[in-house]
């Protein structure tokens, strides 16, 4: 085995020793990425009536990382729903924040 071989499988394994420690202090992976989702669903879980427009929706979206475009996979998931320009969770979308703050 050459040294830089070597040099390369040290480098492997201290990477994974890295992220089993990051996991033991609780960085869980993609934990950022569940706080970012309930980050926006938040925004979203008004009345119908007060439901967000077309660019309060996409605000929401951008504003935590997400692409205005995945709202169609939102509506899929049943999370959000549209009605004429209003956006606004759905009771399972509501499920899924209480769910989620129930395990923190």
């Amino acid at each position: 085995m050459s040294e830089k071989t070597l040099a390369a499988a040290y480098r492997q394994i201290s990477r994974a020793y890295a992220e089993a420690a990051r996991v033991l202090d609780g960085d869980v992976p993609g934990a950022e990425r569940t706080d970012r989702r309930l980050a926006v669903m938040k925004r979203f879980d008004v009345p119908a009536s007060q439901g967000l427009s077309r660019e309060e929706a996409s605000r929401a979206f951008k504003d935590n990382g997400y692409s205005p475009q995945s709202f169609g996979g939102w509506v899929r998931r049943g999370w959000i729903v549209r009605d004429g320009d209003r956006r606004f969770l759905t009771p399972r979308g509501r499920a899924w924040i209480a769910e989620q703050e129930a395990a923190s």
